[in-house]
């Protein structure tokens, strides 16, 4: 039997996202590097993401007052997840 609790999950959040207007989607995008600043001064902070616009090919720097690292699990690689 198939397990669909994760396929609701994302669709759930997915929805949620779409109609908030503070949360823009980016299709076909791929965050390639951390954005930091303060490495001078030896205090690290995210100020968002290095972008890569796969439609476009090309790289931008995208500013975020808040950056979330959000990954994903490989199904399958133990027996219970």
């Amino acid at each position: 039997a198939a397990d669909l609790t994760g396929r609701e999950i994302e669709r759930t959040l997915l929805d949620a996202a779409a109609g908030d207007p503070n949360i823009e989607i980016r299709e076909d995008h791929l965050a390639v590097e951390l954005a930091v600043v303060g490495e001078d001064a030896g205090g690290h902070r995210c100020t968002g993401a290095v972008v890569l616009d796969l439609d476009g090919d090309r790289l931008y720097t995208c500013r975020a007052r808040f950056t979330l690292l959000a990954t994903g699990g490989l199904g399958r690689v133990y027996r219970h997840t």
